[in-house]
């Protein structure tokens, strides 16, 4: 137990000068786990051996197909397969994240709403937080972001950890003020995909239009940030030393995970006093991510807070050893497709880490 150093046993260096395969070992001699690299992402979960044989998939799929024969796998495959569930989330979070990027001609949320002009170089700390007129338009990772910013205040000098940062908008956004960003994610083909964005500026995706039917949407960013990397690791063990972050940034992901109360202590212990969390969620509670007994509210509405999210959540922050800066709600829409938007209304907070011990009563 306790915290040792990963040490480089080997890797294969792209044109760029950019590691993409190798892997890490575990500088403990009672341990030596060795943690591979896969196309730019390093694989650092829990139980690596689960990880992989979980992602392999992901790891196998190919990106060298036409559009028509991915067409034609997806009809074969068809509904709940391992190929359309990957298809269809890749989907969702591709829109909300890049979607104000898309060509003119691609497809667009409901309703017509018009989507905000492209992100300027400056940091989201001297941004305002956007309105919620365009509650449906892409982007919502990114409003999310902004306000969390807002709440927070300025954040000390210092790396920035982004959980759950899926296909890596929320990343890149975070390092736009020259500090060093990192994504950390479960999903490996989440990962592979803003890995690729980040090294290239362009993107390749299918988006979703009705039933099993996706059209190939072809994009470029703007000039992506240095400092920025991704890697694949579990939100609730986050493989880094304590106190070794400014700030945690983790938007729609506390009701994605198995522990939430567990992953706020771990976050906790990533800072250090007057680190910063910045942190959104909709509460959209489901048993299967989250056992019933682990939801931050949301059940036991004969309790003193009657069932409220709001107030679970609170109480956990305090007793994981944070003190609330701010809290405000930011509209999230999330595209599912041409005909179908699910509007989320998230619940966003700015905290700072305090000095009491996490995990004690405040």
């Amino acid at each position: 137990m306790g915290e040792h150093a990963l040490k480089l046993l080997s890797g294969e260096i792209a044109g760029d000068a950019m590691l993409t395969e190798g892997a890490l070992a575990c500088t403990s001699a009672s341990c030596q786990c060795e943690y591979p690299i896969l196309d730019g992402v390093p694989m650092l979960m829990p139980d690596v051996r689960a990880a992989i044989a979980g992602s392999m998939s992901d790891m196998n799929a190919r990106n060298d197909l036409s559009h028509a024969s991915t067409t034609m796998l997806g009809d074969c495959a068809g509904p709940g397969s391992a190929f359309e569930t990957s298809r269809f989330h890749q989907s969702t979070y591709v829109f909300d994240h890049y979607g104000e990027f898309f060509p003119a001609g691609a497809p667009a949320q409901v309703a017509g709403v018009s989507t905000p002009e492209a992100s300027p170089s400056r940091s989201v700390s001297e941004r305002s937080a956007v309105s919620n007129d365009r509650a449906i338009s892409p982007s919502g990772v990114v409003r999310c972001l902004r306000e969390a910013w807002r709440l927070a205040g300025d954040i000390g000098a210092g790396a920035i950890l982004d959980v759950g940062c899926s296909v890596g908008r929320s990343t890149m956004e975070l390092a736009t003020d020259g500090r060093v960003v990192l994504g950390l994610d479960a999903s490996f083909g989440m990962l592979r995909l803003a890995q690729h964005l980040m090294r290239r500026g362009q993107g390749v995706a299918s988006i979703r239009r009705t039933g099993l039917v996706y059209e190939r949407v072809e994009w470029s960013l703007p000039p992506v940030p240095s400092g920025v990397d991704y890697w694949c690791g579990d939100a609730a063990w986050p493989p880094f030393r304590a106190g070794g972050f400014a700030a945690v940034v983790a938007l729609n992901v506390l009701d994605c995970l198995h522990n939430p109360a567990a992953a706020l202590l771990a976050w906790a212990r990533l800072l250090p006093p007057g680190g910063k969390l910045l942190l959104a969620t909709p509460f959209d509670w489901s048993p299967a991510a989250t056992p019933v007994d682990h939801w931050l509210g949301g059940h036991s509405q004969r309790g003193p807070e009657q069932g409220s999210c709001e107030a679970a959540f609170r109480r956990h922050l305090a007793w994981a050893g944070f003190d609330i800066l701010g809290e405000s709600e930011v509209s999230w829409g999330v595209r599912l497709h041409d005909r179908a938007t699910t509007v989320y209304t998230t619940f966003v907070i700015g905290a700072r880490r305090n000095t009491r011990e996490p995990g004690s009563n405040p």
